[in-house]
């Protein structure tokens, strides 16, 4: 499947906590969004296994791609729209919400 350059905003229906496969664990929070993750594929439910969400995104810094059953979160497509200013010093963004279909 083709990755698209989408971006969307994650919100978690219930607070998590992810396992690296070095060990590491990161917890994520039902009260957090995370912006700019990209969805890299959906995986379909099957009599065994329930919808699954492949999702890149950066968590404390660092890049992550994280499989997530479908019904534990929310993903919104996120509609930043930013203009440089021409100092380059700041940027004004528009920003509109729309929940994935």
């Amino acid at each position: 499947m083709q990755r698209t350059q989408e971006t969307y905003l994650l919100a978690f229906r219930r607070s998590m906590t992810f396992r690296s496969i070095d060990g590491k664990t990161t917890f994520i929070s039902s009260a957090e969004i995370v912006p700019g993750v990209e969805l890299i594929q959906k995986i379909p439910a099957t009599r065994e296994a329930p919808a699954l969400y492949e999702l890149a995104l950066t968590l404390d810094g660092e890049p992550k791609v994280l499989i997530v059953e479908k019904d534990l979160v929310e993903l919104h497509k996120d509609r930043n729209t930013c203009q440089l200013s021409p100092s380059l010093k700041s940027a004004s963004c528009k920003h509109e919400e729309g929940k994935t279909p």
